[in-house]
């Protein structure tokens, strides 16, 4: 009797093993049972844990399904891992793809399963391929350097498809392959905005600063992944959808809850959802006084690090507490400059500054408030948000840096803020070292790994690769990040001084679709098509970029001041004058 078939859209796993006639042929038996072990010891568990499905085994291969591409890759990686640690023969090659399939009970059809199929075939031994489809997926979630193959005619499939592949680098050990991926595959989690559920929306602070606080508290263990402040808030006032959520964050867990506060009476509820399961594993409720406000985020934070510490080796989340203010409500006074400052709008800006400054002069001082103090004045100096030039600015904000390295030398926000500052005054050795201290004091620090690449991306083609490093991994942590479209527009300055201008051109268009208000991209793309022989259309460009008043001959000392060597500010400048610009 005939059923009828329906369609869902997969993330497909082809993976078979490398010379597997041969390795038969040596020795049938050992073969067999080797690959029989590798499926129910490491094949099933990585498959099940990320919430994917082993539909087909055929001998030497097999065929899985997972909910996303981010969880098929890592799953695929976690694979690899294990195989490269392993003293053996078998070799797996991996094709994934994004398509659409027809489901036949517990089988899986159609041109999705032979897309994969193929694109397996031209994955290295030990390596990943990734159809394009997939790769859009996980290409910013996933910090792994892929290589474009190009379009690649497939065998009785009518259309080219754009391959893209990943393998160990040549000459790497397996002990360095399998830490590679690991750093990758660490336990993830994303804490999404607490709901206030006071009847005063000014409460909105209150419940924003208790949830950065434990992000901080979970990011300062090594062996978690956790997503920014930035991206985590981009879901904050809309209905919330956890597995929805979780796939667009790349990440294994989402932490959600609410604040209740009435007077001094505080009711903080939360619990932790595993994404892939749509399963809460832990959920509590927590009633104290107000004044038990830091006991209660580190009782939360030491829950959650407990439910995914079987890949944790140490907790570090005891010290978070420290970070912060003692004084209550100078804590809440900072929290509340905080929600303003983030908001990156003139007034807000303008009136975070203003409640830091006082709550500094009050006696209410700390590394934290002085280090936040500092980022405002550096986003007014982006914006121009108060009118003071960059002489007036630069000296407050670096003045700020300092008076926060020196109270808490191992707070990383501090020290990436010191960074930005000496990048920015042109001191580019200086900011490198400052944000490596500001990565190493936090790993999942999205502004210290942002200071870095910045740093790294101005220094010369030398730098290339660290920059690119750094920046990927930002994008990474942050994949919803404000700072997106300015970490694509210092991807596309890193390429440039490489003297790469079909990619600098790549990473500046990226910046100007997601944030067409951007002006440095503009600038530099207008140098780019000066250089490539587009005049009309660099004019164009440069018209662009200069909608707003804009002064030239500071732009001219601001190049100088940026790049570390003086011929890249030089080549900025030579590909404007191509374009007709008088510099």
């Amino acid at each position: 009797m005939s059923h009828e078939m329906t369609r869902r859209l997969v993330a497909i796993v082809a993976a078979d093993v490398v010379g597997f006639s041969r390795l038969v042929e040596q020795d049938e038996l050992k073969t067999i049972s080797e690959l029989q072990a590798i499926q129910s010891e490491i094949i099933r568990p990585l498959t099940q844990a990320r919430g994917g499905r082993l539909f087909k085994s055929m001998g030497d291969g097999f065929l899985f399904e997972f909910p996303s591409a981010v969880h098929a890759v890592e799953a695929a990686l976690a694979l690899q891992q294990e195989m490269a640690t392993r003293d053996q023969k078998i070799v797996f090659r991996i094709g994934i793809h994004v398509g659409d399939v027809l489901v036949d009970g517990d089988d899986l059809l159609g041109d999705g399963i032979n897309i994969t199929a193929r694109i397996e075939g031209l994955s290295p031994a030990g390596g990943i391929s990734l159809s394009d489809d997939a790769y859009r997926q996980v290409a910013d979630k996933l910090a792994v350097r892929w290589t474009d193959t190009g379009e690649q005619k497939l065998k009785n499939i009518t259309r080219a498809v754009r391959v893209w592949n990943w393998s160990a680098n040549k000459g790497t050990s397996p002990e360095t392959q399998a830490s590679f991926i690991a750093e990758i595959l660490k336990p993830s989690i994303a804490v999404l905005p607490f709901d206030n559920l006071s009847n005063d929306p000014e409460q909105d602070f209150f419940a924003d600063g208790m949830v950065e606080d434990m992000i901080m508290a979970l990011s300062r263990c090594s062996q978690l992944f956790v997503t920014s402040r930035s991206s985590s808030f981009f879901y904050k006032g809309q209905p919330k959808d956890l597995s929805t959520c979780a796939r667009e964050l790349g990440v294994r867990y989402v932490l959600e809850g609410s604040v209740r506060r009435a007077g001094q009476r505080l009711r903080v509820s939360a619990q932790l959802t595993e994404a892939t399961s749509n399963k809460t594993v832990w959920g509590d409720r927590f009633d104290r006084d107000v004044s038990d406000l830091f006991d209660i985020q580190d009782e939360i934070t030491q829950n959650v690090v407990g439910i995914v510490s079987t890949e944790i080796a140490r907790l570090e989340t005891h010290n978070a507490a420290k970070r912060r203010v003692n004084d209550l409500s100078a804590w809440e006074r900072l929290m509340k400059a905080v929600w303003h400052g983030r908001r990156h709008l003139k007034h807000d800006n303008l009136l975070a500054q203003e409640i830091i400054q006082q709550e500094i002069a009050d006696g209410h001082d700390s590394a934290i408030a002085r280090a936040y103090l500092g980022l405002f004045l550096a986003i007014d100096l982006s914006w121009g948000f108060s009118g003071r030039t960059p002489m007036e600015l630069l000296p407050l904000a670096f003045q700020s840096a300092m008076s926060a390295v020196a109270q808490d030398p191992n707070d990383e926000i501090a020290r990436a803020l010191m960074s930005a500052v000496c990048w920015m005054a042109g001191d580019h050795n200086k900011a490198i070292s400052e944000a490596e201290l500001a990565v190493q004091l936090n790993a999942n620090s999205n502004l210290g790994h942002i200071a870095l690449g910045y740093a790294h991306a101005f220094s010369g083609p030398d730098h290339l690769e660290a920059s690119m490093l750094s920046l990927t991994r930002a994008i990474r942590i942050g994949p919803r990040d404000d700072e997106t479209p300015q970490i694509h527009a210092f991807m596309g300055v890193a390429h440039f001084v490489a003297g790469d201008c079909a990619t600098a051109e790549q990473h500046c268009l990226k910046a100007l679709e997601l944030d067409p208000a951007q002006r440095s991209p503009a600038r530099v793309l207008a140098s780019i098509m000066g250089h490539t022989g587009r005049i009309q259309e660099g004019a164009e460009m440069w018209v662009r970029a200069t909608e707003k008043v804009f002064d030239l001959e500071a732009y001219k000392q601001t190049l100088f001041r940026l790049y570390k060597r003086r011929e890249d500010a030089e080549r900025i400048l030579d590909g404007l004058r191509l374009v007709g610009v008088a510099v």
